[in-house]
């Protein structure tokens, strides 16, 4: 799950702490215009029938969904992949899994993006809370932004034939950042990534 987040300052390696203590609740997504009306939309309809991603939203809280021809098995598989985020996640330069406990993990991500011509990298850590094959509830527990929660939902469209909804939900604060072309960043990764996701989805299943 890419979270982009956008900084002008370079990333300084930290080093690894010997032990990272799991947050003792995750909460829930922020409360966001609700996943079946922004797939209800018309213009939203015809688009995810035809394959592609729709995110919807503005100031920092968003909805990105894309119908995927896989089961929520192979959906599920592709997101907790965080340690190979890298190889098929655009902007994700590194991607490691740093603690796993249970159905909890935390995963450290290095981003690099492209904005006015300027390469900028960020650097962020992620507690997620897993319900296996349905949902994945995150929150950033270090990083260059001020706040990042969310979850993933794996909804069966037809299992029969194999298709599922990914629906991706996230409230983000960049802090000092320059709002405006934070968000407009961050909308246009989001798509992609969901793009990028529905094509390794559909890769591994063969489809």
């Amino acid at each position: 799950m890419l979270i982009a987040v956008v900084k002008s300052s370079a990333i300084a390696v930290l080093p690894m702490m010997m032990a990272i203590a799991l947050p003792a609740v995750l909460p829930r997504a922020a409360a966001q215009t609700p996943p079946h009306e922004v797939a209800q939309a018309p213009t939203n309809r015809e688009a995810l029938q035809s394959g592609q991603a729709v995110v919807s939203g503005t100031e920092g809280n968003f909805v990105g969904q894309v119908i995927v021809d896989v089961s929520a098995e192979m959906a599920w598989e592709v997101l907790v992949d965080y340690e190979n985020f890298e190889n098929f996640l655009p902007g994700v330069t590194s991607s490691r899994l740093l603690v796993r406990e249970d159905n909890q993990t935390i995963f450290e991500q290095v981003n690099e993006v492209q904005v006015a011509f300027i390469s900028r990298r960020s650097r962020i850590r992620i507690a997620t809370n897993e319900t296996y094959p349905q949902r994945i509830d995150f929150q950033m527990v270090e990083g260059d932004a001020e706040s990042v929660e969310g979850s993933w939902q794996i909804d069966v469209l037809d299992e029969a034939a194999g298709q599922v909804m990914i629906t991706h939900q996230v409230a983000v604060d960049p802090g000092d950042e320059d709002r405006g072309l934070f968000f407009n960043v961050y909308r246009n990764n989001l798509r992609d990534t969901l793009n990028a996701l529905k094509q390794e989805m559909e890769r591994r299943a063969g489809v």
